[in-house]
């Protein structure tokens, strides 16, 4: 009967969550490490599929393939990966990237396509290495901390001649300043900033980064008491949302992307400084620091630290190096203050007066700690440290 449609029917209900869940695809989990990294502020494991390699820096990729249901997997690879046994239920992979000049504006073609019974699953990676202009465009500060505190260094960080409302300024102060120490212009139409949530700023045309220069990229306003900085320098609101830039106080991750979406510069943050921005220190490939205490001002939108343009080359202070000595399971261990722009040899010899032979050359560290160790197999060891 048309008013009774059951009646006399069938009706299926599944009874296992097999039945709903679809096919088993194979799985591929994956982590990716850096090595010998020259930009330091990206995190040195990562889970992301996209990211870039400069001139001499090393990417390992490490991944498992597995098959849900125990079948058997075949794994097709692109790129030079080294994999276990294949076919197999659990197949193991590993790559080894390093960037040259060679492959300066290309993306490494990587992807592992792993095949079962129920189907196919692919996965990719887009490493870039930025082109010969990019290698020298780097996210140099950020403020993330805002102040309505007037006596604070970095109160009104932008220098407007009228001052951010108090509940807007935690939005409109906040600032990404990016610099291009290289000597040619960048077209930044088509760029992008993002944070771990979302897209938060794009360029445009005629957004242009000049060489030896920068353009800061603040929460806001579109209109009214603008930025005023230096001669020079591109300021320029940030254009996604009423939320400005959105960076998280207690840790966030900005991102830099060029005109065909590749990673130009990623940087990583947990809890920022109340004093101030946090900054490179020294130059473009410095580690991230405190502002405050590596310059006499808590800011610095557009210009070094120390408040020179971008045109100068920075001021690289190399700390005294006072060596602290332990010995623990038969070995050595040195630690020293460090800076990240300088290279450090280490020599050793039986006698204090020498002759010294070098043990460790041009060793470079990310953070602001220096350390070698070697094994204690000597009646005495003298050693000396030099920077450069």
């Amino acid at each position: 009967m048309r008013d009774q449609p059951r009646e006399g029917g069938y009706q299926l209900m599944p009874r296992r969550i097999e039945d709903i869940s679809g096919p088993k695809l194979p799985t591929i989990e994956f982590t990716l490490k850096y090595e010998n990294l020259i930009r330091p502020g990206r995190p040195l494991e990562s889970s992301r599929t996209d990211h870039f390699l400069l001139y001499g820096e090393t990417a390992i990729i490490e991944a498992v393939v597995k098959s849900p249901s125990g079948s058997e997997i075949t794994v097709t690879q692109t790129g030079d990966w080294v994999l276990s046994a294949n076919p197999a239920s659990e197949v193991t992979a590993r790559l080894v990237l390093t960037a040259d000049k060679e492959d300066f504006g290309e993306s490494f073609d990587v992807s592992l396509e792993a095949e079962n019974s129920e189907g196919v699953h692919t996965l990719a990676w887009d490493v870039y290495v930025p082109s010969e202009a990019e290698q020298h465009v780097a996210i140099t500060e950020f403020l993330a901390n805002p102040t309505g505190n007037t006596t604070a260094g970095h109160y009104n960080p932008l220098h407007r001649e009228t001052p951010s409302e108090s509940n807007f300024l935690s939005v409109e102060d906040e600032f990404i300043e990016i610099a291009n120490l290289g000597q040619a212009d960048v077209d930044m139409a088509g760029w992008s900033l993002s944070d771990a949530v979302a897209l938060r700023s794009n360029f445009y045309e005629g957004d242009v980064l000049a060489k030896r220069g920068a353009v800061i990229v603040y929460g806001g306003r579109l209109s009214g008491s603008e930025p005023v900085l230096d001669d020079g320098i591109l300021a320029l609101p940030a254009t996604e949302g009423t939320s400005g830039l959105g960076l998280n106080n207690s840790g966030d991750t900005i991102t830099l992307r060029n005109a065909d979406e590749h990673v130009i510069d990623r940087i990583n943050f947990s809890k920022t400084s109340s004093k101030g921005s946090m900054t490179r220190d020294s130059g473009l490939n410095g580690a991230f620091t405190d502002h405050s205490t590596v310059a006499d001002a808590s800011v610095s939108a557009g210009v070094w630290p120390s408040g020179a343009p971008f045109t100068e080359d920075p001021t690289v202070e190399i700390p005294e190096i006072k060596i602290t000595v332990n010995l623990a399971d038969g070995e050595i261990h040195l630690r020293w203050r460090a800076s990240p722009t300088a290279n450090y040899t280490v020599r050793t010899s039986n006698s204090v007066a020498g002759p010294y032979t070098p043990a460790g050359n041009k060793l470079k560290f990310d953070d602001s700690m220096g350390s070698f160790s070697t094994k204690a197999d000597r009646a005495a060891q003298f050693f000396t440290i030099h920077a450069k």
